[in-house]
């Protein structure tokens, strides 16, 4: 992976979600000059397009790293993509930066919860979680309850959230 073009990397690599609609990157281009060697071209999808991906390492040059736990749940809805993608579709592009899939918090709900339940929520952001209780209860016949807290945060005035 490089910032710029050249003879060896002749790839222009863009964000895009798995919709085709443009997404973006992760870090902006300073952290991507300082973490370079932390980053690999990958194939994704059926169409084989090319994507950016970070390394994990266990170990470099005798200093230990911090390795990100791999999810065991397989499976689309899982993804923070398709958290992206639910509030596009329902609210627009950009308005949340990111929104959990509704996805993984009905099945962590089939897990654990039982009839009359309460979900607490203390960092509701786009409300995904009560989205999710309302679709698992409409599912599953129950009639279990959320509590949503946020903490006020200033917006800017010109966002659209």
């Amino acid at each position: 992976v490089s910032l710029e073009q050249s003879d060896t990397y002749t790839e222009e690599v863009l964000p895009k979600l798995s919709d085709g609609t443009d997404g973006r990157w992760r870090w902006g281009k300073e952290t991507v000059k300082g973490r370079i060697n932390e980053l690999t071209g990958i194939q994704v999808g059926p169409e084989k397009r090319w994507d950016v991906a970070q390394i994990d390492f266990a170990e470099k040059e005798g200093e230990v790293k911090r390795i990100k736990p791999k999810s065991v749940w397989m499976g689309s809805e899982f993804s923070n993509e398709a958290g992206t993608l639910e509030v596009k579709n329902l609210l627009g592009k950009g308005v949340f930066d990111t929104p959990k899939p509704v996805g993984l918090l009905k099945y962590l709900m089939e897990q654990v919860l039982e009839e009359e339940d309460i979900v607490l929520d203390f960092f509701a952001g786009s409300g995904t979680t009560a989205h999710a209780l309302f679709d698992f209860n409409s599912q599953c016949g129950t009639s279990n309850r959320f509590i949503l807290v946020q903490l006020d945060e200033a917006t800017d005035q010109t966002s659209t959230a």
